[in-house]
């Protein structure tokens, strides 16, 4: 489990209190394979020359959404169809992946600008790596209520098999709710909890799991783990996170997603590598 708790360091610094995932991953022996078979991966291009970075001056630390939103929430939009279909197999190999971004909450004061751009580069960076749109859910603002989100961890389950690589990836709020107790926000403000998104998982069969948490205290998720798991968070479990006005992106998904990934700076398509 990686932890990236700064500024424009990005992933470069880990909080020591999140290393303990290193050592799950040791003892599983697990080193994350291509996210998609070679057969079917896009070669990965060289990289562009490094734009320049923007100034630390527009960046800003998320604070985090209040107790109660100021106004109601937008009208939903409808998930895509996919999520409720049945699957045409269960148990199957390959990479399953599920990415949530939300920048519009309820009220006015509580918006992000990073969320949506964080979830639709980790779709890229899949796309490119050769996984199939059937195999990929991208859920942005309106349509990531909290029953969605639920339903989505469902929908991983239903189709990943014990040979799959499954991800879940959350952009947007997190509200600390207590010691050692997290849970997401959804565009509705409703909430999903570290217990409760834990729990749903624990019925998720892949061998191989990546959870990126792109908000504050993304850290605090470790509830998910167990061997053959990681978990990325964009914060420790006790700190803010931050994004950039430059990038438009969490420093997070900038670095490890567009700069890493898509752009082929980390030379590998690894989560460890990224």
């Amino acid at each position: 489990m990686v932890g990236a708790h700064g500024r424009h360091e990005g992933l470069a610094v880990a909080d020591a209190g999140l290393l303990r995932g290193s050592d799950l991953l040791d003892r599983s022996k697990l080193l994350l394979p291509r996210l998609a078979p070679p057969t079917t991966a896009a070669p990965v291009a060289a990289a562009a020359p490094l734009a320049a970075r923007p100034s630390l001056a527009l960046e800003r630390v998320i604070a985090p959404p209040p107790e109660h939103f100021d106004g109601p929430a937008s009208p939903q939009a409808p998930p895509p169809a996919r999520l409720f279909a049945p699957p045409a197999s269960t148990g199957a190999g390959g990479t399953w992946a599920v990415m949530i971004g939300i920048n519009n909450y309820p009220g006015t004061k509580s918006d992000l600008s990073a969320a949506v751009n964080d979830a639709t580069d980790v779709n890229e960076a899949l796309a490119r790596l050769g996984v199939p749109g059937s195999n990929r859910l991208l859920i942005r603002d309106g349509q990531a209520s909290a029953e969605v989100i639920r339903a989505a961890v469902n929908w991983l389950n239903e189709r990943a098999g014990p040979d799959a690589t499954a991800i879940f990836f959350f952009a947007g709020h997190v509200r600390k709710v207590g010691d050692g107790r997290e849970s997401l926000v959804a565009a509705d403000g409703g909430t999903v909890s570290d217990a409760d998104l834990a729990a749903r998982m624990r019925g998720l069969r892949a061998g191989r799991v990546w959870v990126g948490i792109a908000a504050c205290y993304g850290g605090g998720f470790n509830e998910v783990l167990q061997p053959g798991r990681i978990l990325t968070g964009a914060a420790p479990a006790n700190s803010l996170a931050y994004e950039n006005g430059g990038f438009q992106r969490s420093y997070m998904v900038q670095y490890m997603i567009r700069e890493a990934l898509i752009e082929g700076r980390a030379g590998t398509t690894t989560i460890e590598g990224a």
